[in-house]
């Protein structure tokens, strides 16, 4: 006991018994506990300094240095082994000040006839100043580890400057053979899988975000934002699930979104709406309804466990698009202008003129011979949106015919000039790389395009 009093006669120099109240906001350093006592009971300093790194983890925005750092360093660096109160004190905050921590949290303890009693301290790593300082203590033997838990609690009541309450959450897996991770406000605080459900301690009163991801795949796929009071327990039965975001666009007049029949959300426009915790094991029909009632778009989806689905409605349909291209062709270039028509928001069907200048080599008797050709032509495209993430459209687009007048010095001649390619809109504009085919000099002449295109 003489050993205990010399260190917190040097501790308490600074504010002894100061009230605090601090935000977890603050980086903290969990530096651990010194053992006074018989060395058989050092695993108490460090089952103290792990349930309180858990219950703060647990905290919304809390800021903390991981608890496997702060062990090892302090250990290695001989920290527990100190018993000089100035020493130890000017030890743990050099170490701190080290992971960027602005408090340090530590102490010492002893275990004397089957009592533990604990003394922890918490140091502004800035300043140097005492923030807080309390004594605690309970039964040890047997019961040490209801006591360790109950001391936790009260030192984490000592930083909040609030009485800490707990309610229950409990995660039920409904996967077979398959293990999942639990995270609680963005911390991994277990696992789980159907033979073996979570279940933990949570804070009270406090609005807690639970995320769940799947071990293997490394894939989010469940997340959830949820408040308890105190002794109630929050069950989470989970199905596998994902998610998909839904934005609508060219919306004139007032509409909503209906998922699987019930409406979800008044849409507005360009407004991405998200969707989680969607079940993976069946379809699900996908709605944009007006105030008469009348499906303006309608799909089927079918997700992946995990899988983040971005879809975009545009209910532009019908809508006539006046494009223009500029198109730069290997050799040569390439101007054209034309119509398109929008059969559906994932269908566009085109119609261009104008004029292409590319080189072609043939061989005449034998010489081979290299000639610059005009070709106009008049195209007809096909483009299929194949994936419309949710600022860039990617469509298939074929000239599912082309065809022009060829002019080659002062002949003309009437040619084929089929193509396939891959277009993607950004806004308004869009680029295209295509292939052509060219029935003059049989060889394929790839094509990059970068275009306009304006609703009229």
């Amino acid at each position: 006991m003489k050993k205990i009093l010399i260190i917190l006669s040097v501790l308490f120099v600074f504010i002894a018994g100061a009230a605090y109240s601090a935000p977890l906001t603050v980086k903290t350093m969990i530096g651990g506990f010194v053992n006074l006592g018989d060395k058989k009971q050092d695993n108490i300093g460090e089952l103290t300094a792990r349930s309180l790194y858990n219950l703060f983890a647990k905290m919304p925005g809390s800021d903390l240095v991981d608890i496997q750092e702060s062990l090892d360093t302090v250990k290695q660096k001989g920290i527990l082994s100190i018993t000089n109160g100035k020493e130890l004190n000017l030890a743990m905050t050099k170490v701190a000040q080290q992971t960027g921590a602005g408090l340090i949290i530590f102490g010492v303890y002893k275990v004397a006839e089957n009592k533990l009693s604990l003394y922890v301290f918490g140091i502004d790593v800035v300043t140097g100043d005492l923030k807080f300082s309390r004594e605690f203590s309970g039964a040890a033997g047997m019961d040490v580890f209801d006591t360790i838990d109950r001391l936790t609690e009260e030192i984490a009541g000592v930083v909040l400057g609030k009485k800490i309450e707990f309610g229950n959450l409990t995660v039920n897996i409904k996967a077979e053979s398959a293990e999942y991770r639990v995270y609680l406000n963005g911390k991994l605080i277990g696992k789980a899988d159907s033979l073996k459900p979570f279940a933990e301690k949570v804070l009270a009163g406090e609005e807690n975000e639970l995320t769940i991801v799947n071990s293997k795949t490394m894939k989010e796929v469940f997340r959830d934002i949820f408040t308890v009071k105190k002794g109630e327990t929050k069950t989470v039965d989970y199905t596998p699930a994902g998610k998909i975001t839904v934005t609508v666009l060219n919306v004139t007049d007032p509409v909503i979104l209906k998922w699987d029949g019930n409406k979800v959300w008044d849409v507005i426009q360009g407004e991405p709406f998200q969707m989680r915790n969607i079940d993976i094991s069946k379809p699900h029909q996908l709605e944009i309804v007006d105030a008469k009632g009348e499906v303006k778009n309608g799909t089927k989806i079918t997700l992946e466990e995990g899988e983040s689905a971005v879809m975009n409605i545009d209910l532009s349909k019908g809508d006539r698009k006046f494009g223009m291209a500029l198109k730069a062709l290997e050799g040569g270039m390439s101007f054209s202008l034309g119509v398109d028509y929008s059969f559906t928001p994932m269908m566009k069907l085109g119609f261009y003129f104008g004029i292409m200048f590319y080189e072609t080599s043939t061989i005449i008797n034998g010489v081979p011979n290299s000639a610059m050709n005009n070709l106009l032509k008049f195209d007809l495209e096909y483009c299929l949106y194949f994936l419309k993430l949710e600022s860039f459209p990617f469509a298939l687009g074929g000239t599912v015919f082309g065809t022009g007048f060829l002019t080659t010095g002062s002949s003309a001649l009437f040619t084929l000039s089929p193509g396939l390619g891959v277009k993607v809109n950004i806004s308004q504009f869009f680029v295209d790389i295509k292939a052509r085919y060219s029935f003059v000099d049989n060889n394929i002449h790839p094509m990059l395009g970068i275009g306009l295109a304006l609703d009229f």
